[in-house]
């Protein structure tokens, strides 16, 4: 997704945390409240590899400012290595569920991103009455050249003046998906067995009454 003010767009400068973003993480955080949920098992989650999670988004916002003479072939570097850092995290945490929708959006926006070095932008007329915009590491205009530009940014979100891909929408689900899962209150094991073991006594009971009355009779 690329948004930010026409003085902004104009000036090859967008803002890294979108307001979809911003609304997806919220939204997100509301699901374990609004599903009965539970915070204590969300935050209990346990992700391998944060390393690359954490190295993947820094790579992301510093892409944008990497020194690029003659060119962006630094910024792409770090944006293309973040992006894989991104979904290798996903793929080390697949055994959660949801994680794999999410892997699917980082996946998309990186071959948009791959393929046309750089996400390709159907600009808003709006955008385009305020000066357009201009092409950075991580955006540009669309041209003819670009490739499977179905991937690109080409929903216009007017509430929040952003232009979104098919991968921000799938990678949006994914978070919602991740934190209704996470969010689930996990039996322990003890209590598992604990369970386990009444419902055993409760059924040898009921054998145990059965074959007694069958035997009085």
């Amino acid at each position: 997704a690329v948004t930010g003010t026409g003085a902004a767009r104009s000036a090859g400068t967008v803002r890294a945390v979108t307001g979809f973003l911003t609304i997806s993480v919220g939204a997100a955080l509301l699901v374990p409240l609004v599903t009965r949920g539970s915070y204590e098992a969300l935050v209990r989650t346990r992700w391998r590899w944060t390393s690359l999670f954490v190295a993947g988004l820094v790579l992301q916002l510093v892409s944008e400012h990497l020194p690029h003479p003659g060119g962006h072939d630094l910024g792409f570097g770090a944006l293309m290595a973040g992006e894989a850092l991104l979904l290798a995290f996903c793929l080390r945490n697949l055994v959660h569920r949801g994680v794999v929708v999410v892997a699917l959006g980082i996946t998309c926006n990186a071959v948009a991103i791959g393929v046309n070095h750089g996400m390709p932008v159907d600009v808003p007329a709006a955008w385009e009455r305020t000066g357009g915009m201009a092409t950075t590491v991580k955006h540009h205009p669309r041209t003819s050249d670009d490739r499977l530009t179905w991937l690109g940014d080409t929903m216009y979100l007017r509430v929040t003046d952003e232009v979104l891909s098919v991968g921000d929408l799938v990678l949006a689900f994914g978070l919602l998906d991740v934190s209704f899962h996470a969010s689930r209150r996990r039996r322990r094991r003890s209590d598992q067995a604990r369970a386990a073991t009444t419902k055993s006594n409760a059924s040898s009971t009921r054998s145990s009454s059965s074959s007694r009355t069958l035997s009085r009779s």
